[in-house]
């Protein structure tokens, strides 16, 4: 009797033992799954897209050229009360970055009265930005730029995916190089570690 009890436990145990490993993989399958998928929200550093644009005297916005090169891009999280441009960087629709620069660019001039050196007279002048240049954080899953005034109108959108865009060698370590470095893991860059996981589970088998 005791023999089979103890058989029948050992059973159970094998059994609790396999449930248990099972769900625990389930688990860190749907949580690398996860991690993944907000690891496309990440910037990837150090690249960053830059685009060149061209401003008319309605300051609409034109397109020219995007590349993406080795750098760091401003936050452009300063907040204009106006004149300015709404910057979003998209997946689909889902909104990965956004911040603000100037539609315009505004000098202050400072006028001394040559009686009294005390006074002083402010004088601001604004232009249009025409030809520029403005650098943006790099997502390797961005879709789209999109460029909004104000008002929310929007006046430019630039589609990512349409563009077949070289990434520059850059001399450090990046998540998406494809390269699982020292320095990442499956939680923290799954697109270059999952084939160490893949790789756990072949072994297991």
């Amino acid at each position: 009797m005791n023999d089979r009890m103890q058989k029948k436990f050992k059973q159970w145990a094998i059994i609790a033992s396999a449930l248990f490993i099972s769900l625990g993989i389930v688990f860190l399958l749907v949580k690398t799954s996860v991690v993944s998928d907000k690891k496309n929200d990440i910037p990837v550093y150090p690249l960053a897209y830059k685009l060149a644009l061209v401003q008319s005297q309605d300051r609409s916005l034109a397109f020219r050229s995007i590349q993406v090169i080795e750098g760091y891009a401003p936050d452009y999280l300063a907040e204009l009360p106006k004149d300015y441009y709404r910057i979003e960087i998209l997946n689909g629709e889902r909104t990965l970055y956004k911040g603000k620069i100037p539609s315009v660019i505004t000098t202050i001039e400072e006028n001394f009265s040559p009686d009294d050196e005390t006074a002083v007279e402010q004088v601001t002048k604004t232009e249009n930005r025409g030809e520029f240049d403005m650098v943006l954080p790099y997502y390797e899953k961005a879709t789209k730029i999109r460029f909004s005034d104000e008002e929310g109108r929007e006046v430019l959108v630039v589609n990512v995916n349409s563009f077949s865009l070289e990434k520059p060698q850059t001399k450090t370590n990046y998540c998406n190089d494809g390269i699982c470095a020292d320095n990442e893991n499956i939680f923290t860059c799954y697109p270059d570690c999952s084939q160490k996981l893949r790789s756990f589970f072949e072994r297991s088998d």
